[in-house]
């Protein structure tokens, strides 16, 4: 299930009522208590070995935010949980 990724800020609209997140499962609801994690496949360029037989590997590479497994986690109860259909995400 993809969400909505904005470059954008979002504005608070006159009158909006203020959004909370909160853990179903704890019921915190500090907001900086909650990290996003999510699965990435990267890819990186092999380069083989050097003449020190170390394997070189890009690191230039870096990974994309198309995940579809996002999902909050409360660090109070450190359970995951998938990001609210009313939540819209932005990276900023």
């Amino acid at each position: 299930m993809a969400k909505k990724k904005s470059k954008k800020k979002s504005k608070k609209k006159e009158g909006e009522e203020e959004k909370t997140l909160t853990c179903p499962q704890c019921g915190n609801n500090n907001g900086s208590s909650f990290q996003l994690w999510e699965d990435v496949i990267a890819s990186r360029d092999v380069f083989g070995f050097n003449k020190k037989g170390v394997l070189e590997i890009s690191g230039s590479s870096s990974p994309g935010d198309d995940s579809e497994n996002d999902r909050l986690v409360c660090m109070s109860c450190m359970k995951d949980f998938p990001i609210p259909d009313d939540i819209e995400v932005e990276y900023v």
